[in-house]
Order: C-alpha cells, then structure tokens, then sequence
C-alpha cells in the first residue's frame, strides 16, 4: 500500500533510489539491485523550464540533483523509500 497523503517529508530530506538501470545508454544493466541517497527537492524546482517543466504533476515526488546523485538511465520513476524512525515509506 501507499502511504497516506498527509504523510509528508520536506524538501533536503534524504531518501533512497533503488534500480539495475545503465550508467549510460550503451553500457549493460547491472547485474546487482543499486541503491543511493537522494534528498527531496521542491515542487517549484522540480517545475522550472531548466529542470523538468511541465511534465511534473501534482503526484509526482522529486528528488536528486544538484551535486548528487540521480537515478541510473532505465530508472526514473522507480521506488522512492523515505524513512521516519523505523518506518520506511515507499513511493
């Protein structure tokens, strides 16, 4: 199941990013899940021309960016995973 939506966490907060996408376009997927930190982003950054416009709705999550790292190519929209206390919540 989903988590609520007043379940919430701010912007900076880190979360983690899971996948077997390619660093690349003609390398291979991996052959080992990967795993990275992201930390949340703001829905008027998300939104600017420059990043992802107007292709974000109001139920997407955007996270990564800036200096860190991003979801691997084959990857976007993949699982979200944000923690509070021993809880994690997937997205």
């Amino acid at each position: 199941c989903l988590p609520d939506k007043n379940i919430t966490f701010p912007v900076g907060y880190c979360c983690s990013i899971s996948g077997w996408g390619r660093m690349h376009e003609q390398a291979k997927t991996y052959s080992t899940l990967q795993e990275a930190g992201v930390r949340l982003i703001s829905d008027d950054t998300c939104r600017n021309p420059g990043v992802y416009g107007n292709h974000v709705t109001e139920d997407m999550i955007c996270a990564g960016m800036g200096g860190c790292v991003d979801a691997c190519q084959g990857d976007s929209g993949g699982p979200l995973a944000c923690a509070k206390g021993d809880i994690s919540f997937l997205y």
